[in-house]
């Protein structure tokens, strides 16, 4: 509801509607950034390659599907196991590669 009523506030002090409503939708749309708090950590713990880009620098391409499903799938066994639960680094390799795998689905659309 802040969203909205601050968009409101912007309209009523003569701010342009569509400007005001561009600009909202634009700082919301960073979210996802905001979100992942430590950028690379799946790719690292995965041991996802990063290929050199044109100008020699390393370039990340996307963590493989296959992998990603392998590894939820794996970790999510270990998880309906004897214990019913995981350490806490597993715990968090699961759920960034659950993130990553909702993330890739938003791209699709």
């Amino acid at each position: 509801m802040s969203h909205v009523s601050a968009l409101i506030d912007q309209v009523v002090e003569g701010a342009d509607p569509a400007e005001a409503v561009g600009r909202a939708v634009t700082e919301q749309g960073k979210w996802i950034a905001g979100a992942i708090k430590k950028p690379g950590a799946l790719r690292r713990e995965l041991d996802a390659k990063t290929t050199k880009g044109p100008r020699g620098g390393d370039v990340e391409t996307p963590i493989p599907a296959k992998k990603l499903t392998t590894t939820i799938s794996k970790l999510q066994k270990k998880a309906a196991g004897k214990e019913k639960t995981l350490p806490k680094g597993e715990l968090k390799t699961l759920q960034r590669a659950v993130l990553a795998r909702t993330l890739r689905k938003l791209g699709k659309k």
